[in-house]
This record gives structure tokens, sequence and C-alpha cells, in this order.
């Protein structure tokens, strides 16, 4: 790899599961990813070890960086919220030799993509017409729920991050409130992320399997992954396995539209609403063909307003990792 700090930039993506990282040519005005990797997040100390394990010393120096981690940030430094890692932005630059190191949300990572995706890494899952000068709205369902809102300032949209998915799980009706005491039971505080996330669909699944009266070990030892057990959870439901496996992913689908929509009427995204991380493109038959637009929908009085919104999912894994690189660019006022 050469080594040219006027014409690369590295970015990455962590999150609780795995690392993903790339290294971007910036030419002629666009970004053109040269080389990417997964390390299995599980599998190192943290992130200094991860970009050591696929780089050689002395490759990365001079370069500007930026990482989206999961968790929250501030001053340049974040504990994640899923693994027991602390991320520093000095620490980076002095470990792995950058010239600069960005920390970012990694949703904000997500949202710096919004806008620059091919259309095929986008499917439309309901139609609405965006208003090009409104708000638009992130949110991610992966190893945790993310969200993001980018918001119209003059001709720029800025980006608004938080910690959204860990506000509290408001359920509707006698079945979400009998999950809430099973989940309350267990975690004493239950956020959206607690039922909109992998560890949430599971926590779905064991609900369901305990209201029939059964395990959700007992499926586990005979048909789940320990590994990805959400994994297992979605393509049981998918393909005709035990109904509290396909009960759990219909409720899940719901409180996914649930929260999108929380979150547009919090955003005010006429401008559209896109669904990201690595559950909803794995799940896309159950999105398409059950409660999501319903529940996106049911807002009383504003559901007039959101009739009008459009929803995407985002199919390119990679979208973090592109935000990130544009991130890194954007604070060297160069442009994409």
């Amino acid at each position: 790899m050469t080594n040219n700090p006027d014409t690369l930039v590295f970015s990455g993506d962590i999150g609780g599961t795995k690392i993903r990282l790339g290294l971007w040519e910036v030419k002629e005005g666009a970004l053109n990813l040269l080389e990417d990797c997964t390390v299995v997040s599980s599998e190192v100390s943290g992130p200094v070890e991860a970009v050591r394990s696929v780089c050689k010393e002395g490759d990365l120096r001079g370069l500007v960086a930026c990482f989206g981690v999961a968790g929250p940030v501030r001053g340049g430094r974040s504990r994640l919220t899923n693994l027991p890692w602390v991320i520093d932005s000095e620490n980076l630059e002095r470990e792995l030799g950058f010239e600069k190191a960005l920390v970012i949300n990694d949703l904000e990572a997500t949202a710096w993509a919004v806008g620059h995706l091919q259309p095929s890494s986008l499917r439309q899952v309901k139609a609405g017409t965006a208003d090009p000068d409104g708000a638009v709205a992130v949110i991610a369902a992966g190893t945790g729920l993310g969200q993001a809102g980018l918001i119209r300032t003059g001709e720029r949209l800025a980006i608004c991050s938080g910690e959204g998915g860990h506000v509290d799980f408001a359920p509707q009706g006698s079945l979400e409130v009998e999950l809430h005491h099973f989940l309350a039971d267990r975690y004493g505080h239950v956020s959206w992320e607690r039922v909109v996330s992998g560890p949430g669909l599971v926590d779905l699944a064991n609900f369901f399997f305990m209201r029939s009266g059964h395990s959700i070990q007992e499926w586990i030892d005979f048909h789940g992954n320990p590994d990805d057990l959400a994994a297992s959870v979605a393509s049981a439901a998918m393909s005709g396995g035990p109904e509290a496996c396909a009960a759990a992913l219909d409720l899940f689908v719901t409180l996914l539209g649930a929260q999108a929509g929380n979150l547009a009427l919090s955003f005010g995204a006429t401008g559209g609403v896109y669904l990201a991380g690595g559950i909803p493109p794995k799940i896309l038959p159950a999105i398409l063909g059950g409660s999501f637009t319903e529940r996106f929908l049911d807002k009383g009085r504003m559901r007039s307003l959101l009739e009008a919104v459009p929803v995407s999912v985002i199919l390119d894994q990679d979208a973090p990792l592109l935000g990130a690189a544009r991130r890194a660019i954007a604070d060297e006022n160069r442009s994409v």
C-alpha cells in the first residue's frame, strides 16, 4: 500500500459484533474504496489491534482517519455500549500514526453516507414523496439500536446523532405491556434497544416461547446457532419454524415501525426515513409483508403527515464506512 496523505483517507466502522475497515482514494471529487476488510470484534482487544492485524506498521502514517463507533462520543472519546472498550482519538493518532483521527457515533457516520448511495443500495419499503427541504431520519437495528437525524440549515443538512435507542420503550396494548413486564423483570429499565436489536429479537422469541409454556433453550439446543441467535430466530421465522419465532419477528417488525415513526415525528423527517444496520436487509420480506407500515403510520392526528414520508432500507452494509470517510474529508475541507 502506497502512503499518500494527499489522496488517501482511512475509515472504520466499529460495531458490537464486527469491525469494518477501509482505505479510500480521493480522486476527481469522488471516493473510491481501494481496500477493505472485516475483523470480528470479539477476537481483538480494540480498534488499534484490529487495524494492526491488517495493516503494516507505518502504512497509515500521515493519513486522516475517521471511525464511526457504536456508542456515545464526547470530546473524541467513546465508551462503547456493547463492548468493554474505550476509544480515544488521541490514542488512535499516537498508536497508529494518523495525522488526525476522528471518532464519531456510528449513526452519524451512516448519516454522512445518506444522499451519496447508489439506487441499487436502497430498497423502498413505504412509498411517499420526499420533501427536498425536509429533515431526514436514520434508524439502525443491529447489535444495538442507533438513531440520527439530518436537519436542514440553509442549503446544507446538519447531522444530529444521539442515544435515542435508550429512551423508554412505550408499549401499546396488553401484549406489549406483558412484554414490558417480562423485560423489566430481567433488565430493570426497558429501552427501545431492548426490543429492536439483535439481542432484542432473541428476547422477543424467549418471551413467546415462555408464553407457550416452553423454553427457548430447548429450541436452541436442537435448532439454534448459539453464535448468532438473532439470525437463527429470523431464519426460523421466515422458513416455517416455531410459532414463537414467527411471532417474535412479526412483533419486531411492528416495533421497528413504531419507533421509526416516532423518530420521523421527532425530527420532522418529511425528507424520508432510512432503515440501516445489519438486520433490516436480512428481514426485508418481513418488513415488506408485515405490520411495519401500519405501525409507522399509527400516530393519531399525525397519520396524514407520515403518509407522505417515504421509507427505505439501506442495503449497502458499507454505508457507515463510506460515511466515516466522507466525514474525514469534510474535516479537511476537501470536496467529495
